[in-house]
């Protein structure tokens, strides 16, 4: 009986060194990974024309438009008047974060390029 003690804290044991490791190296992947921020430029916007919108709405109503940068974004009623193409964002573009791929081992995934969703979970370095 108390060598099966020692087994399963032994067992234990490893577990938690494992998660130690994991979790460390997805930091340091992460840390390695991370997005230099780039200058703002402004844009030369002389004979360009603001994309038309529907001239009336009803409160609250919604509707799916395309940011210049290709990404998904909506657009919502207030009042009488449409708001600007917002996308929703879930995560920073290009953010590296751990997740679990299954309940003892532990990968990375990353943010995907506009930011409102994740990539799949993998093991680091694949």
């Amino acid at each position: 009986m108390k060598r099966t003690g020692l087994v399963v804290i032994a067992i234990f044991a490893v577990a938690a060194v494992f998660y130690y490791l994991a979790l460390a190296a997805a930091q340091d992947i992460a840390k390695s990974q991370q997005i230099e921020p780039q200058p703002v430029r402004e844009a030369d916007i002389s004979g360009v024309l603001p994309k038309p919108l529907p001239a009336e709405c009803v409160e609250g109503e919604t509707k799916k438009c395309m940011l210049d940068n290709g990404c998904a974004g909506e657009i919502i009623c207030y009042g009488t008047r449409w708001s600007d193409c917002v996308a929703k964002r879930v995560c920073r573009p290009g953010r590296v974060a751990p997740c679990a791929l299954n309940s003892c081992d532990f990968g990375l995934r990353t943010c995907n390029e506009c930011g409102n969703g994740w990539s799949e979970c993998t093991y680091p370095g694949e």
